[in-house]
């Protein structure tokens, strides 16, 4: 039997529930929703005690974090296949 267009949302619909049982694909989620949280705190909180030179150490951990969440998140991208 040939697959149809109607068919194919359907089973996509099926793989995406896959997803949520691939512990891969949640660390990604928790590491995507922590850097989104840092983000938003380096925009809202150190880009302001920037312009007074405040809070050199908060801005360092805040990038090191940053460069550690997001490369994570492509790494568990990568992993979501595999595992």
């Amino acid at each position: 039997m040939r697959e149809t267009d109607v068919d194919r949302p359907s089973r996509q619909g099926v793989e995406l529930l896959e997803l949520r049982n691939n512990p891969a694909f949640r660390l990604k989620i928790i590491a995507f929703v922590i850097a989104i949280f840092n983000a938003l705190l380096f925009q809202s909180y150190l880009a302001e005690k920037q312009k007074t030179g405040a809070s050199s150490v908060l801005r360092k951990i805040s990038l090191g974090s940053s460069l550690v969440l997001w490369s994570g998140i492509l790494v568990l991208g990568r992993a979501i296949a595999y595992v």
